[in-house]
């Protein structure tokens, strides 16, 4: 920029020469007698009034081309020092980057070690948990043959109440029975005493009546012995 305003000065400069010179050429040797001037040809007022008019617009222009050039080192410089700041951040973010990936790559190098620890564990226990799962198949299949033995057990038991139940009441059906026949033998033995104490008194009794009350009596005790067999 600033060699383009150098070149523009440098322009505008060799014209305002050639200009102011261009009017006073010499005139040739012998001529005597003035010339008319040529049309066309500007006299030196004119070119003087152009020339300042021209040196003002270069001036002019030369003014907007130094803002515009201001303004620009101006705007260049902000850009440089955003640019700068950015740079700043920039690295600053590179740092902190790379320490987090130090950081990152310590805490893999940490969580590795952690997960192959982990690794160990998880198939320890996966042993432990296979080993526990048959020790349990085990202990249930010994659970269900114990099961099926306490029912078999219960079963029995069962049985053996029923029986029991059975033979209570068969008990009370015995032990009814040999108290109503100790009632008809007692009834019976009483009679037969009546029957003695009546043959005493009348100091005779038949032969055939005696005989069926005595085996009457000998059925009886007979019946009381069979049960009192069965109920021991």
């Amino acid at each position: 920029m600033d060699s383009l305003i150098i070149i523009l000065i440098v322009m505008l400069l060799s014209s305002g020469v050639l200009l102011f010179l261009w009017p006073h050429k010499r005139k040739p040797a012998g001529a005597g007698k003035k010339k008319e001037k040529p049309r066309g040809v500007p006299d030196s007022a004119s070119v003087k009034d152009g020339l300042f008019s021209l040196k003002h617009g270069f001036e002019e222009e030369l003014k907007r081309l130094r803002a515009e050039l201001e303004k620009a080192n101006d705007d260049y410089q902000l850009l440089h020092d955003e640019m700068e700041k950015e740079l700043n951040v920039k690295r600053r973010q590179e740092e902190e980057f790379k320490k987090e990936i130090q950081r990152l790559k310590g805490w893999g190098d940490k969580e590795k070690s952690e997960l192959d620890k982990l690794r160990k564990e998880n198939n320890s226990l996966q042993s432990r948990f296979l080993q526990t799962q048959k020790d349990a198949e085990k202990e249930f299949s010994s659970n269900l043959a114990l099961r099926r033995e306490l029912q078999e057990k219960e079963k029995h038991i069962q049985d053996i109440s029923r029986r029991n139940k059975e033979l209570c009441e068969k008990l009370r059906d015995t032990e009814n029975r040999e108290a109503v026949l100790k009632k008809v033998s007692a009834e019976q033995g009483k009679a037969l005493s009546e029957q003695r104490r009546r043959a005493a008194e009348s100091e005779w009794i038949s032969k055939e009546e005696y005989t069926r009350v005595l085996v009457l009596l000998e059925e009886k005790n007979g019946e009381l012995d069979k049960l009192k067999t069965g109920r021991e």
